[in-house]
């Protein structure tokens, strides 16, 4: 629990401990105890204790700092030498300060607990306010089309992102513990071998949830690749207080590049097809992550993973590279957290298409503060 504080809490000692190094007990100014906090109700709390005639600024060395266990009126229960300090003989006159200190700056600190993985929630004792945040889980992109030479393949669809949310929640609100599902990336489509056969549609990511209180869900899979066109790229999830930009996983390609679209976790670039001519259409790289407040930070290139953030939204997998004569390249994983897998690239006959890429996991942070 934090220590209390109040505003000009300061008074003289008039009636000093005895003996003066190990006394756990001393008396203020008549009428000023009413100055600082009660510990029966507020808990115990730490004091500075300053030699007569000494400025603040100049009590290091020479002044103690003790614990209130107890006040009644103007007499203090104090537990003596606190937070390194030393007993000192303290005489009347001296001054008794409710400052800062370090124990009371760490007492503030806000307790930060991430979920990789589902698990419960416990609130910290005097726990005030508590902020949560997750991402679903990215979707996996689609896996490329097989089929005869001179017939357009299309490239899978890159994965949509998990959703992202966030909300304040009074800790009064709250149960002693809330159990936290956190959301794993789905798995890319895989390919296909099998002549004149479109791409498999990649797996939807999970949803984070904390308790029944927030969830973010996971994105939908990229299409498979096509006979016409590349495999439709998968939607974000959404967020139940706050959404997502409308990001959507990349389309893959058929002729042409796929294009790319950012959201708070990011979409998969679609895979790269083949036209009728035999003609290679480029993968599309994977979208960079884009939080609340920054640019961009990282863009998964054709074909590989994304780079893995730590709390931001993961960057989208490179889409995967068709080929005329061997297997197509696979997409990307998407990047940790919530991002989507890249499309599989098409292939001809004979060989096989490249698998879509595995979304990113999700997360679930929460922030106490005190």
């Amino acid at each position: 629990m934090a220590d209390p504080v109040a505003n000009f809490a300061a008074s003289l000692i008039v009636t000093a401990p005895s003996p003066a190094t190990s006394g756990t007990s001393f008396v203020v100014t008549t009428g000023e105890g009413a100055k600082f906090p009660d510990p029966a109700t507020a808990g115990p709390y730490n004091l500075t204790l300053i030699p007569t005639g000494t400025a603040p600024e100049a009590s290091s060395g020479v002044a103690e700092i003790v614990r209130v266990t107890a006040r009644t009126t103007d007499t203090f229960t104090i537990t003596r030498a606190q937070e390194g300090t030393t007993a000192r003989t303290v005489a009347t006159g001296w001054l008794v300060v409710l400052a800062p200190t370090a124990a009371w700056v760490a007492s503030r600190v806000p307790d930060v607990q991430v979920f990789t993985a589902s698990g419960t929630w416990t609130m910290p004792t005097g726990a005030k306010t508590v902020r949560v945040e997750m991402y679903g889980g990215g979707a996996g992109g689609g896996s490329g089309r097989c089929d005869a030479a001179g017939t357009a393949r299309g490239g899978g669809g890159g994965g949509g992102p998990g959703g992202f949310s966030w909300a304040m929640f009074p800790a009064s609100s709250l149960t002693a513990t809330v159990s936290v599902t956190v959301a794993t990336g789905g798995a890319g489509g895989t390919g296909v071998s099998t002549v004149a056969t479109s791409g498999n549609t990649g797996t939807a990511g999970t949803t984070t949830t904390f308790g029944t209180l927030l969830r973010a869900a996971g994105g939908t899979g990229g299409g498979g690749g096509g006979s016409a066109a590349g495999g439709t790229g998968g939607l974000a999830g959404d967020g139940l207080i706050t959404g997502n930009t409308a990001a959507l996983g990349s389309t893959g390609a058929a002729a042409g590049v796929a294009g790319s679209i950012s959201g708070v976790a990011a979409p998969g670039g679609g895979g790269g097809g083949l036209t009728t001519a035999n003609a290679l259409s480029a993968a599309g790289t994977g979208a960079a992550s884009r939080p609340l407040t920054s640019t961009a930070t990282a863009v998964g290139t054709a074909g590989t993973s994304a780079t893995t953030n730590t709390v931001l939204g993961g960057c989208g997998g490179g889409g995967g590279a068709a080929s005329i004569a061997g297997a197509g390249q696979a997409g990307g994983a998407g990047g940790n957290y919530g991002a989507g897998g890249g499309g599989g690239g098409a292939t001809v006959t004979g060989q096989v298409s490249g698998a879509g890429g595995k979304g990113g996991d999700g997360i679930c942070v929460v922030t106490t503060w005190f």
